[in-house]
Order: structure tokens, then C-alpha cells, then sequence
């Protein structure tokens, strides 16, 4: 192919060099036919055309004798692996009257690049003006900050410590200290029963927290009925979002932001042809319009779950460490997510005006939010989980009253994870509902408070 040109010998042999590259790529990548003799159909080429005064050579692929679906050599993972292979050359699919790879003749000049810190935390006074800002990350040139006007539905996914809990808690944090219930609503769905028990509290709940299947079912149907009113609403008052509504009329409407924790499991618990199934499709599709952010997330993304109906309204994609490149293309269309540091807690990759970034997520205390809710809310603690009552019993009936996690974690550890626990240890710690302080001859104790709110919701 490379000796229809005109060229020096240098010069063919650079570009010899690069379309093996380019021809490994796609070997490697599986996109060739198998025969039937064992051989294997690759794909097929039909000039070179080296553009110097652009710096650019373009091998130009015969699209009539393709061995695969055109689709296939158009996904981005097959440009971003090439620019691998070739050392860094930027490289590009031209598809308009025929389809071309594009690979730059000089390398991307090496660049300093300032590396980002291991924890951020949360700063709500450095928040930028404007309205439903969420911290998405400290980047190199500083944190970065998105309305949720902007960002649309977001899709979370990481694997079990990789600091997605974090990143959504910061979220919950910084959107409750800067908006009033009468501007933002919040629906939750908790199927660990732990991650977000600490806003049960809140004047901000579009409705009770979830943490069964059956309940979420539920609860989105009446967040589907909310997102119908809206609509014909809108309709009477000409409008075709939320600002727009809430400049026409007199009694403004709040966002309401429904957050699903571990999505994945959820949906296939209820079953991918269940009501809640059905209605988390309609509110992907069509709640944005009418003033809904929908927050997805899941530490085990699967395709068959998370699909093209889904993952095709949401807007943005944020990605912890995952186990797998498969895992990382449901969440971000690419992959990437799986190389990101496990040792690192809180580092994510998400495209932000249209370039994918690696950011450091911001980190909250428990105790900040703990103090956040108690300064929202009537009373400064949430209502207890039936889990939660599950494990009080157990340390009053077999325990002598003793919060030991180390003997809770076993007997529970089908229902919650070991630093979960240890989590909600440390915040009944300090809503004084343990007493002591951990330590192997100073053992926490179950609390007369908590034993009397343990009675109080039984009689209910």
C-alpha cells in the first residue's frame, strides 16, 4: 500500500511503521472475520494519502470488503488504543464520503503535568455562584464545580472502596447547605440501608428514604406521577424547562434530584421487565425536561441493566476504579476506568467539556454531615433502619448491650459490609447513643436513648 507514493526511503519506512501500528490495533482489537480454513479475513485497504503541510498521513479503508460492522472501527477505543501503540500520535476516524484513519506525524511534545493530591476536601465556601452546583473534582487547574441544569442525569460506577459513596455524599452535601426545600427535593433509594440513613431527617425528602425493592418500585411511580403533573403544567404555561416555568409563573417549582444507589442490583432484583424497571426508563427519558436529575449508581455496571435506553440520556458520566475495561464502557463509552489507582481513593475519570479528565474527588466527614443534617432538620438524628433495629437487638439480647463490631460484622455480614458498620459506629458515637470509646478494655455500649427509640418505633 505504501509504495504507491512517490517517497524517500526514510519517509516510506516512517509511514510503514505507523500503519503497522494501525494494523496491529485492529488485530489485536479482534476486528477481522475467521474463515472457515482458519485463516482470517482483515481489514482492507485502499490508499495512503500523506498530507505534509498538515502533518497528517490518512490510510483510507475499502469499506466494500469489510470483515466486521462498519460501527466496530468507528468506537472511540479503537482510536484512543492506536494513539497508545503509536507512541502518542493523535489519531482520528474521517468518515464522510469514505472512511479514513488520521494519524498526526509528530508525537504530542511531552508536558509537565502537575499531579493532582491524594484527598481534597470539601470547601463550601470556595463554591462558585449559581444554582445546584455539585463538586465533581479537584483538577489540575483547580476544583471543578457543575450546575445540575448542566449536567443532566448522571451515571456514577465504581468498585467497593474506590470512593463513589464519598463523591455522592459531597454531592447531597453541597446541594442541602445552598438550597431550600421549596428549591430542591430529594428522593433516595438505600438498598446498604447505611450510606445515606444519616438524611432521613431532612426537609428536603420528596418522600420517605427507600431500602427495599418493593419500596423503590414505589416511589418512582410516584416520582413518574410528579414528573407527568409537571408536564402538564409546563404545557399550560408555554414552557419548556424548569428556569423557564419557574420565570412564568408565581409559586416556582423545586428540582427534584432522585438518587439510586446500587442501581444494578436494584433493577435486577425488581426485574428488567418489573414497573420499576419500566418507570426508571421513562424518567431517563423524558424527566429532565420537567425539572428531574436522576443519579445513578452502581459498583457492578452491566450493560444488559444500564442500557442504550438508559445510558443514552445520561448526560454525564463519572468513573471510579473498576474491575474491568467492559465495566468502565458501560459507565463512560470507553475505557480507562480500569487503570485508574486503587491505592487512591476518590480518583475518577468524566468528560468534561468534551475531554475526558481525571479528577480527585472531594471528601466529607461524617461528621459534617451529621452536623449539615442536624442544623436542616427538626430532629438532629434519622429513624432507624430495620437493620439497624436488627443489630441494636442482637447487642442488647446477645451482647449484654455491647456494640462490638467485631461480633456484629459476622452475624450481619450477608446485610452490611465491614467498613459500613464501622461507619454507623462512629456516627451513633456521635449522636450519643454509644457510650465509651472504642477500645479493647473500654467496649461501646448500647445507650438507654437508643434502646427507648428501638421500643418507641416497635409500638408504632
Amino acid at each position: 500500500m505504501i509504495h504507491q507514493l512517490e517517497l524517500t526511503t526514510t519517509q516510506k519506512r516512517r509511514l510503514e511503521n505507523l500503519f503497522r501500528g494501525v494494523r496491529h490495533t485492529l488485530l489485536n482489537r479482534g476486528l477481522y472475520r475467521r474463515l472457515k480454513d482458519g485463516s482470517i479475513q482483515e481489514v482492507a485497504w485502499k490508499r495512503t494519502i500523506l498530507l505534509n503541510d498538515l502533518g497528517v498521513v490518512a490510510f483510507e479503508v475499502d469499506t466494500l470488503r469489510l470483515p466486521v460492522k462498519i460501527e466496530h472501527l468507528l468506537d472511540p477505543d479503537v482510536a484512543h488504543q492506536m494513539e497508545a501503540t503509536l507512541g502518542g500520535r493523535r489519531v482520528w476516524m474521517a468518515n464522510s464520503s469514505s472512511l479514513a484513519f488520521c494519524v498526526s506525524l509528530e508525537q504530542k511534545a511531552p508536558t509537565a503535568v502537575a499531579r493532582l493530591p491524594r484527598r481534597v476536601s470539601l470547601d463550601l465556601d470556595a463554591r462558585p455562584g449559581g444554582a445546584y452546583l455539585i463538586p465533581v473534582g479537584q483538577g489540575q487547574e483547580g476544583p471543578v464545580w457543575r450546575s445540575l441544569l448542566d449536567t443532566g442525569h448522571v451515571l456514577v460506577g465504581g468498585e467497593t472502596g474506590s470512593g463513589k459513596s464519598t463523591w455522592l455524599n459531597a454531592m447531597l452535601v453541597a446541594l442541602l447547605a445552598s438550597h431550600t426545600p421549596q428549591q430542591l427535593q430529594v428522593a433516595i433509594v438505600d438498598p446498604k440501608q447505611v450510606e445515606f440513613q444519616t438524611y432521613s431527617g431532612v426537609p428536603h425528602l420528596f418522600d420517605d428514604l427507600v431500602v427495599e425493592v418493593g419500596q423503590a418500585g414505589a416511589l418512582l411511580a410516584r416520582v413518574l406521577l410528579e414528573v407527568d403533573r409537571r408536564m402538564a403544567l409546563f404545557t399550560r404555561a408555554g414552557a419548556k424547562s424548569l428556569a423557564s416555568y419557574n420565570d412564568k409563573v408565581g409559586e416556582p417549582l423545586p428540582l427534584i434530584l432522585l438518587l439510586v444507589d446500587e442501581v444494578t442490583d436494584v433493577a435486577l432484583q425488581a426485574g428488567l421487565k418489573s414497573e420499576f424497571y419500566k418507570d426508571l426508563i421513562r424518567l431517563a427519558s423524558k424527566g429532565r425536561a420537567f425539572g428531574l436529575v436522576l443519579v445513578l449508581a452502581t459498583q457492578n455496571p452491566k450493560a444488559e441493566v444500564l442500557n442504550t435506553l438508559i445510558r443514552g440520556n445520561m448526560s454525564t458520566r463519572i468513573a471510579f476504579r473498576v474491575t474491568t475495561v467492559d465495566h468502565s464502557r458501560v459507565i463512560l463509552g470507553e475505557g480507562g476506568a480500569q487503570t485508574l489507582p486503587r491505592t487512591i481513593r476518590g480518583r475518577l475519570l468524566t468528560r468534561i467539556d468534551g475531554e475526558l479528565k481525571v479528577l480527585q474527588g472531594f471528601y466529607v466527614s461524617d461528621d459534617e454531615i451529621t452536623t449539615l443534617v442536624a442544623g436542616l432538620c427538626d430532629r438532629p438524628v434519622p429513624v432507624l433502619s430495620e437493620l439497624e433495629q436488627s443489630m441494636v437487638r442482637y447487642a442488647v439480647k446477645q451482647l449484654d448491650g455491647e456494640f462490638n463490631t467485631n461480633v456484629l460484622w459476622p452475624a450481619f455480614r450477608d446485610r452490611i459490609g465491614r467498613d459500613a458498620l464501622l461507619a454507623l459506629a462512629r456516627r451513633w458515637e456521635q449522636w450519643g447513643w454509644l457510650a465509651g470509646q472504642p477500645g479493647v478494655n473500654v467496649p461501646r455500649q448500647v445507650t438507654d436513648e437508643l434502646i427507648d427509640l428501638i421500643a418507641g418505633r416497635n409500638r408504632r
